[in-house]
């Protein structure tokens, strides 16, 4: 078995999709109405993520989504926060120097 996909639960698909495409400049694969948008994580061999409408709000932290910062940390982090992203912190972990940021929908 290999991961295809992740489903993000979001409260406003449109509002995420502007996220998605204007802050971390992902090219948005299919746009289901209000009800989903799928973008490629990467080049088209590296998996999906897809934004679902959610009836409700999640409780607690969403998932976590690794994107590789291209030209490093400090570049990714600067055109990050130009766009208004908020950085909760940054840590050292397993896969390295990891930084943390909500998305639009928290």
């Amino acid at each position: 078995m290999r991961l295809q996909s992740l489903e993000v639960p979001v409260a406003d698909v449109s509002r995420a999709v502007r996220f998605y495409t204007g802050v971390l400049d992902l090219p948005p694969v299919v746009r289901m109405g209000d009800q989903a948008a799928t973008f490629f994580l990467g080049d088209v061999h590296g998996g999906m993520v897809t934004l679902m409408r959610s009836a409700k709000p999640i409780p607690g932290e969403g998932p976590v989504i690794v994107f590789q910062a291209e030209g490093g940390m400090d570049i990714a982090r600067a055109r990050l926060e130009a766009r208004g992203v908020r950085f909760l912190g940054v840590e050292h972990s397993p896969l390295g120097l990891t930084a943390y940021f909500h998305d639009s929908e928290g």
